[in-house]
């Protein structure tokens, strides 16, 4: 089963998501079930003003929406959005659409990075078994672009392949009390032309 894809050409939508902050707490809602805006504070260590604030501005063009929880406290605000992945898609002809597309892919290049960070951070108590099993190699290629599409095509399929295998186990969990050693992994593929 394939991943849901979001493709966004609203340029007033993109520019709201190339925020770091913003991707982070689209990132925690998508994995997650709903949040209130202190949860998503404690999990994240942005403050609940500033929390607030980025919900705010991903309510208005609907990438999250504010829902009732009947088992919460109904003082506050609880918040989901789609488990789709977000496909930026402007239209790159014209300037305002290069604009967006450029400083979307800026955040999400600071999002990995401060994941990365936050993993570092805390690299001293993360299990043996978990730092020896981290991935992480570069290759530069001579590539045309539609050989480029094509490892695209293949690293996806591969990634449909483990999201399966992944969606299969979380639902086996939910009939099991205890966890199989299962912990989030961010798997992140980026293949661009090389500026040395």
């Amino acid at each position: 089963m394939e991943q849901e894809i979001l493709k966004i050409s609203d340029v007033a939508t993109l520019k709201a998501l190339s925020s770091p902050v913003r991707m982070r707490i689209l990132g925690l809602l998508r994995n997650g079930d709903k949040r209130t805006v202190g949860q998503i504070s404690a999990q994240t260590g942005i403050a609940p003003g500033s929390a607030s604030y980025h919900l705010q501005k991903l309510e208005e063009v609907g990438l999250v929406r504010r829902v009732d929880y009947d088992e919460g406290d109904h003082r506050q605000s609880w918040w989901e959005t789609s488990r789709a992945v977000i496909e930026p898609n402007p239209d790159t002809d014209a300037a305002s659409g290069l604009e967006a597309e450029v400083a979307i892919r800026r955040a999400s290049a600071q999002s990995y990075a401060d994941a990365y960070g936050r993993y570092l951070n805390s690299y001293e108590t993360i299990p043996r078994e978990w730092r020896d099993s981290e991935i992480g190699f570069d290759s530069v290629l001579s590539l045309t672009p539609s050989e480029l599409k094509s490892l695209q095509t293949e690293l996806g399929d591969v990634l449909d392949t483990w999201r399966q295998k992944s969606r299969n186990r979380s639902e086996e969990a939910e009939s099991r009390s205890e966890k199989d050693g299962d912990e989030r992994v961010l798997v992140i593929v980026s293949g661009f032309v090389w500026s040395p």
